[in-house]
């Protein structure tokens, strides 16, 4: 009886969680790394999601709703390490999107 409870329970919440992924690229080519979270809008609580981006790709999962994108990527200068990607994409993200999604969700950054 427990275990089909939980089955149940386990079910029901997953019902509306989606699959996000897709590719990053900076100036045309895809980011070797850096990291990627969907954070619910409006910063209101709420669960998040976030992915490591590997060769321009990020694969993650998130609930249905509105969401604010923010992405980094850090490059080593010495023994200072440092992130290269302009605050319009992570501190000060506009990136914004709504899931589910239908097909990839690109993101095409410029360093400028």
């Amino acid at each position: 009886m427990l275990v089909a409870s939980l089955a149940l329970l386990v079910t029901s919440c997953g019902e509306d969680i989606f699959p996000v992924e897709g590719v990053v690229t900076l100036d045309g080519k895809p980011l070797p790394n850096g990291y990627i979270a969907f954070v619910p809008d409006g910063w209101a609580g709420g669960r998040g999601s976030a992915s490591q981006i590997t060769d321009g790709r990020y694969r993650v999962t998130a609930k249905r709703g509105k969401y604010v994108v923010m992405i980094t990527a850090d490059r080593t200068e010495g023994i200072e390490t440092k992130q290269y990607l302009p605050d319009k994409y992570n501190d000060q993200t506009t990136l914004k999107t709504e899931v589910p999604v239908s097909g990839p969700l690109d993101f095409d950054l410029k360093s400028k």
